[in-house]
């Protein structure tokens, strides 16, 4: 049976911790981070724009429970 150690990586760390070497040496893209972010709120203003408040007004009528505005 293998142990964990037989599945060393070639990513190695220093004595206190910090990585000697990065899996992605080129690192994460400018801005990429943000990309989903950005694309849900968009998706969500458009579907609040088109029908967020009847759909909030049916939802408080039709399941109260549900509705529970703070």
């Amino acid at each position: 049976m293998r142990s964990a150690r037989d599945d060393e990586s070639t990513v190695k760390r220093a004595p206190d911790g910090k990585w000697l070497t990065s899996g992605n040496p080129a690192g994460r893209p400018v801005g990429s981070r943000n990309k989903f972010a950005d694309n849900f709120f968009a998706d969500l203003t458009a579907a609040w724009t088109a029908r967020g408040k009847t759909a909030m007004e049916k939802t408080a009528q039709d399941e109260p429970a549900k509705f529970r505005p703070s």
